[in-house]
């Protein structure tokens, strides 16, 4: 993938990659495809995918794992997290097609498994924690 030495987390393996899109567009396209298979046979090769991480974030989301495009989505935002969790793969998120202020266009590490700290919580089943790879200030394996 061009990277001058191996990446040591999934948040570093997408960081290029996540600086170099600078797509304006609310629609998957097939380029974002390509990007996000190749992301994650990366992360699968180097041992990071089923892995459990500390992760401290700037910004993170928790979408449902399924629901219609057509339909309004509930989410939750979060602007300072910390988790621990289980990386299982990348994924495009695109949030505000509407409102713009707030728009989120971010290619994220996901998360299907996760403690939300200070309190413990949880995710809830059919929920998915994503964490946008720029918003990544710290991820430790654990």
């Amino acid at each position: 993938m061009g990277f001058p030495s191996s990446p040591n987390n999934p948040a570093e393996l997408a960081e290029i990659r996540a600086q170099q899109s600078t797509s304006q567009s609310f629609d998957m396209t097939t380029a974002d495809e390509h990007l996000l298979a190749e992301l994650e046979h990366g992360a699968d090769e180097l041992g990071f995918i089923g892995r459990d991480y500390f992760v401290e974030a700037t910004r993170a989301l928790i979408l449902p794992s399924s629901f219609e495009a057509s339909e309004p989505v509930t989410h939750h935002s979060f602007f300072g997290l910390t988790f621990e969790g289980t990386f299982a793969t990348y994924g495009k998120v695109h949030i505000g097609r509407i409102v713009g202020a707030g728009a989120v266009r971010a290619i994220c590490l996901a998360f299907p498994r996760a403690t939300l700290l200070p309190h413990f919580a949880t995710l809830e089943p059919g929920d998915i924690l994503y964490v946008p790879a720029l918003a990544v200030a710290s991820i430790e394996f654990t």
